[in-house]
C-alpha cells in the first residue's frame, strides 16, 4: 500500500498566470500615457491659444499701413512689344531691389528717423524694434515692415509700409520714393536717356489700423486651436478605450 502511495505522483502546487499580471500593466501603461497627453494637450495648444487670444483680441499695438503703385519707364523705349517690357521690367526689379537693400535702410535711418519711429514706447514690446537688435535683426524687421512687390501684368511696383502711426507709414513712403527717383535720376545720366517713375497712387495716410486685424487674428487662432485640439483628443480617446482591453 505505501509502495503504490509512493507511486502516485504529488501535482506541484499551481502558480499564480502571469498573463493577467502583463495585461495590467499594459493597463497602466496606456493610462499613464493618455494622462500625458492631457498634459500635453494642455500645455502645447490650450496655452499658446490662451496668449495668441490676448495678444491680437487686446494687446496688439495697432499699425496702420501706406500703400503706393508706380511704373518705371523710359522716355525712349529700346525696340517695341516684348523688347520694351522686358527693358521696363529690368528696370522696375532694380528699383525693387533698391528699395529692399541695405542701403535703403540706412537711408531711412540716417535721414528719417526709422529707428526712432519703430522704437516708440507707445507700441507693445513683441511687435515694437528691440533696443538691442543685432544688424541681421534690424534688417530682417525693416523688410517685414517696408514691402514692394512687383506685378509681371500691369508692369507696376507696389509699396507697402506699415508703421505704428499713418503719419509715421506715409512719410516713410515717401522717402522711399524719393529715393527711387533720385536713383532713376543717376541711372538716366549713365545711360543718356530719361528712365523715370510714375506715380499710379501716391503713398496713402491711413486713418485707421490695418493690423492686427484683431478678430480675424483671433478666429483664426481659435480654428486652428481647435483643429489641433480635436485631433489630439481624439488620439486620446483611442488610447483610453485601447486601455480597457
Amino acid at each position: 500500500m505505501s509502495n503504490a502511495a509512493a507511486k502516485l505522483k504529488v501535482a506541484p502546487p499551481a502558480e499564480d498566470d502571469p498573463k493577467p499580471k502583463a495585461e495590467l500593466r499594459a493597463r497602466n501603461v496606456r493610462r499613464q500615457r493618455a494622462r500625458r497627453l492631457g498634459m500635453l494637450l494642455a500645455i502645447f495648444v490650450g496655452v499658446p491659444t490662451l496668449l495668441a487670444i490676448v495678444y491680437y483680441g487686446f494687446w496688439a499695438s495697432p499699425q496702420y499701413e501706406s500703400v503706393a503703385v508706380f511704373a518705371v519707364h523710359s522716355s525712349e523705349p529700346v525696340g517695341k512689344g516684348k523688347l520694351a517690357k522686358r527693358a521696363s521690367s529690368k528696370d522696375a526689379q532694380l528699383v525693387r531691389e533698391y528699395v529692399q537693400s541695405r542701403s535703403m535702410l540706412d537711408h531711412l535711418i540716417k535721414s528719417h528717423d526709422f529707428l526712432g519711429k519703430y522704437r516708440t514706447p507707445s507700441a507693445d514690446r513683441w511687435s515694437r524694434l528691440p533696443a538691442d537688435a543685432s544688424t541681421e535683426e534690424l534688417y530682417a524687421y525693416f523688410l517685414d515692415k517696408v514691402v514692394i512687390k512687383f506685378d509681371t501684368e500691369s508692369q507696376t511696383l507696389k509699396l507697402t509700409v506699415r508703421a505704428y502711426s499713418g503719419e509715421d507709414a506715409q512719410q516713410l513712403g515717401l522717402a522711399v520714393v524719393a529715393s527711387s527717383e533720385t536713383l532713376l535720376a543717376s541711372l538716366s545720366e549713365s545711360a543718356q536717356q530719361q528712365v523715370y517713375l510714375m506715380m499710379v497712387a501716391a503713398p496713402s495716410r491711413s486713418n485707421g489700423s490695418t493690423y492686427p486685424k484683431r478678430a480675424w487674428g483671433v478666429a483664426t487662432v481659435a480654428v486652428v486651436s481647435f483643429m489641433l485640439m480635436g485631433i489630439l483628443l481624439l488620439l486620446g480617446a483611442a488610447i483610453r478605450e485601447h486601455a480597457k482591453f
